[in-house]
């Protein structure tokens, strides 16, 4: 088993550092930093994100009386923001992937200040560390985003040659994953499902995907990017919790039943988007 959950840290790896290094391949450094000029959509983004989301978790797991483990699980995700997921299903939908990885970075700043301060206050005997957090994911996600952006800056023909080998294998590990983790934590999630944890994972997802689209009516491309990106939570932040604290092994079952569950509703509103997207906007050279 310790094998198995080896190999599956290391596939993890493997998806979040090639996904993040194929956008820094085909995107430029103003495409990400540009929206970040736009104050309303930055206090919009960590509001809804670091206040919202997070009293959505509180509320579910106060009116469904789950298990104190399940509900730990459920705050954990409620604060956990910025999911490497997201520019892929943001491409599924044929949005604004420049926009989904500037707010995926603002997301994941906010979730390294927030998580250590609020965890503490929410889940009794938990304790946090900074650098515990920012650590990974400044390796995995940021390293090779700037690996990208500067290799397509100062070699763009380089840039161009290897990035589909590098999109092919962020979708192989991205698939091998989802079936391993499923796999790893299957038994665990069997046993949820008279719990009442399935539902409020279900609903918890679907609620912060309508707070997230409320939020930027305004703006098409915006509401979109924000659905997805309010309703996918960071789980790899979320494991480095809870990998390095002394929580019960159901903790990362409910994380990960959150996780497949909530990929219902996101999948089939990237698809539906797709779908009714006549015109689309997808940056080029991001494929899936």
């Amino acid at each position: 088993m310790e094998s198995l959950q080896l190999i599956i840290k290391l596939l993890v790896v493997l998806f979040v550092t090639t996904s993040m290094a194929s956008l820094g391949l085909t995107l430029q450094t103003r495409e990400i930093l540009l929206p970040w000029r736009r104050i309303k959509l930055v206090f919009t983004v960590l509001l809804i994100n670091f206040v919202v989301v997070p009293a959505i978790a509180f509320f579910f797991t106060t009116c469904l009386s789950l298990n104190p483990i399940f509900e730990a699980g459920l705050l954990l995700l409620g604060m956990a923001a910025g999911a490497p997921f997201v520019p892929k299903l943001i491409e599924v939908a044929r949005s604004d992937v420049a926009l989904s990885v500037s707010l995926m970075l603002l997301q994941i700043t906010g979730t390294i200040i927030v998580l250590p301060f609020m965890l503490p206050r929410l889940i009794p005997g938990i304790h946090t560390d900074a650098m515990q957090i920012a650590t990974p994911l400044v390796l995995q996600l940021l390293a090779p985003l700037m690996f990208g952006l500067l290799l397509r800056h100062f070699a763009p023909s380089w840039a161009k040659h290897i990035n589909p080998y590098v999109v092919v294998i962020s979708q192989f590990s991205a698939v091998v994953v989802l079936i391993a983790l499923f796999l790893a934590n299957f038994q665990c999630m069997v046993t949820m499902l008279g719990s009442g944890a399935l539902l409020a994972s279900f609903c918890f997802v679907v609620v912060a995907m309508v707070m997230g689209h409320l939020t930027s009516l305004a703006n098409r491309e915006s509401a979109v990017v924000q659905t997805i990106a309010t309703g996918q939570r960071n789980i790899p932040a979320a494991l480095v919790i809870a990998s390095t604290n002394p929580l019960p092994g159901d903790v990362v079952g409910m994380l990960m039943l959150t996780t497949f569950v909530g990929l219902i509703p996101l999948i089939g509103y990237a698809i539906y988007i797709r779908r009714h997207t006549t015109k689309p906007h997808a940056t080029p050279g991001c494929t899936m």
